[in-house]
């Protein structure tokens, strides 16, 4: 997943300037949801066997990055 940074001050466009949230700069819309998110994750993983199964096998391969 990517995102754009903001115009700097200079006018450059912000889509001339990707980044990836790994890099640690992006924002949460709301941190509160946080909690009942994991509970969500957490239940599909018990809920949903064979969707956690092709997680896990197509984890290396991220044949979906860059996909919008």
């Amino acid at each position: 997943m990517t995102s754009t940074l903001p115009a700097s001050a200079s006018g450059t466009p912000s889509e001339a300037r990707p980044r990836t949230l790994a890099e640690g700069d992006y924002k949460v819309a709301d941190l509160s949801l946080a909690e009942f998110g994991r509970k969500e994750i957490r239940l599909a993983e018990h809920e949903m066997p064979g969707l956690m199964a092709i997680r896990r096998e197509f984890a290396e391969a991220q044949p979906l990055a860059g996909a919008r």
